[in-house]
């Protein structure tokens, strides 16, 4: 085993080098706007971890709570003055969203 770990060109033992010889499954199709009744981190698929809004820098798991309950209570957010009315959300708060990615679905 350690002898296909080995690296061709340094001899020592690392793995990159086999990794990248076997195939890689696919992860497959991610659903970004998929909603979702918690905060915190989770599998998506049987390859794939969706990071929780609580791990968004400044967001945090009380202001991520706020946004899954009023999201859970009255709808899905119709677009970003929409997410930060219901949420009560800060001008950071929406920038650090909108830079993790988790505004990509809204307009």
């Amino acid at each position: 085993m350690l002898d296909e770990a080995t690296s061709a060109e340094t001899g020592q033992v690392g793995g990159m080098d086999s990794c990248l010889d076997f195939h890689q499954p696919e992860i497959g199709l991610f659903q970004q706007d998929r909603p979702r009744e918690d905060h915190l981190h989770r599998r998506d698929g049987s390859r794939a971890v969706r990071l929780g809004l609580d791990g968004v820098t400044s967001i945090g798991a009380e202001v991520a709570k706020r946004i899954v309950t009023e999201r859970a209570e009255h709808g899905a957010y119709r677009d970003m003055a929409d997410l930060s009315r219901r949420a009560n959300l800060s001008a950071d708060q929406l920038e650090a969203l909108a830079s993790a990615g988790a505004l990509d679905s809204l307009e």
